[in-house]
């Protein structure tokens, strides 16, 4: 950690990810700001749905790009002006009304064009980083994203008890400022190790490469039911609604959870001397399920605190070692791209997941929602493991990780090329 504080770049890097993580804090706002604006679940879970389709083509667009222009530089300007106009005008799209929907509901779709491709930028280039100065480990890094996004969610509650729940929207500009100014350290991280600018520049853009690869692709595949945990937690509203807690309270809530994600991502690099990549997906895995059983039996706020949190840990897990499996299984070169390709299977998964959400929610009551979050969770958890057997023992694919436990690991493509 003393390294990243030391280091000019590394440190720049931590504000980036610092205030990107609380500008990221106001889309768990979203369902609460739709709801208060007259929106049904079913509509909720509909936007959600137009939400994931362009977010399942916006990052793999942008990876591409950056990939094969080498300028993750431009994509991450883009994506941060982009995103925060759009969050920054929200509040004032939800005044302009046509028969029964508001303007809110193109604006909100509209986010996913921008922050998907900032925050793989972001992830791409602070790996990037740690890896070129080295002895600093990305969970150290990566914790003050999520950092920023606990201390904006525990803020959001008072704030919005103040000034509404157009408030944090508009403070949302502040943090897009500061993440402009820092720009130029997005274009020192993202200088390519040797030999990936010829990969990058090889015909086809490298989407042959990927869709070959057994570890890349089985991972994004599955990343589609991943999704359900993800989104079971964007109607946390609707839970707490249902038993009668403020839903002013969501930011705390979402900042307990990300307690979680913090405390994890600060062991991380203990775990990693007894879990390989791989086995951390399960793990990260293994909680979030944890959460979800958690969840069908609290019924008030404080229960509810700890059980998020153990959500927290899986996600925390999940963050600072996914894309680090992601790193290790692409090609040279396809680093965003792959990064991109597995976000793409999130997104889809969104797709589906989301809409179900909202008609389960609105048919069967929120907690059928949780349990059918479980058991996709739970499948998922299964699935991993197997498609890790099946590539190792039955189709005899070498891979960058250890199967489950510590060991050797390397990265940069050397599985599947």
């Amino acid at each position: 950690m003393k390294k990243i504080f030391t280091n000019t770049v590394l440190r720049r890097l931590l504000l980036i990810n610092l205030f990107f993580g609380a500008a990221e804090s106001l889309m768990i706002q979203r369902a609460t700001f739709l709801a208060e604006n007259g929106l049904t679940p079913s509509q909720v879970g509909l936007i959600f749905s137009i939400t994931n389709i362009i977010g399942t083509f916006s990052p793999l667009i942008g990876g591409a790009l950056a990939d094969r222009i080498l300028s993750r530089y431009k994509m991450y300007l883009i994506s941060i002006v982009g995103f925060g106009l759009l969050l920054f005008f929200m509040p004032l799209s939800a005044k302009v009304r046509f028969g029964g929907m508001i303007l809110s509901m193109i604006f909100m779709p509209m986010l996913q064009l921008f922050h998907p491709i900032g925050s793989t930028m972001i992830a791409t280039c602070s790996i990037n980083a740690v890896y070129t100065v080295g002895s600093v480990d990305y969970s150290y890094l990566r914790l003050w994203m999520s950092f920023g996004f606990t201390v904006a969610n525990l803020c959001s509650s008072p704030l919005i008890d103040a000034f509404g729940i157009n408030a944090p929207f508009y403070l949302s500009i502040s943090f897009f400022l500061i993440m402009f100014l820092l720009r130029a350290t997005i274009r020192r991280s993202e200088i390519a190790p040797e030999g990936e600018k010829r990969a990058a520049a090889a015909p086809g853009g490298g989407f042959k490469t990927l869709f070959r690869n057994y570890y890349i692709l089985s991972f994004t595949i599955l990343a589609i039911i991943y999704a359900a945990a993800g989104n079971c937690y964007s109607y946390v509203n609707y839970f707490l609604k249902e038993h009668e807690i403020d839903a002013s309270r969501i930011g705390i809530v979402a900042g307990i959870k990300v307690i979680g994600e913090i405390i994890v991502m600060l062991l991380l690099p203990r775990l990693k001397q007894f879990l390989s990549l791989s086995g951390l997906q399960v793990l990260a895995g293994i909680f979030l399920c944890a959460e979800l059983i958690g969840m069908l039996f609290v019924r008030s706020l404080t229960p509810l605190l700890p059980i998020v949190m153990l959500g927290g840990i899986g996600n925390g897990i999940s963050l600072s070692s996914a894309g680090l499996y992601v790193r290790a299984m692409a090609p040279r070169g396809l680093e965003a791209t792959a990064q991109a390709l597995w976000a793409m299977g999130s997104n889809l998964g969104g797709i589906i997941l989301s809409y179900l959400c909202g008609r389960i929610i609105d048919t069967k009551g929120v907690l059928a929602n949780y349990r059918f979050g479980l058991l996709l969770e739970g499948i998922w958890v299964l699935l991993f493991v197997a498609t890790l057997l099946i590539g190792r023992f039955v189709l005899k694919k070498p891979a960058a990780c250890p199967l489950f436990f510590a060991g050797k690991e390397t990265f940069a493509g050397q599985a599947d090329d």
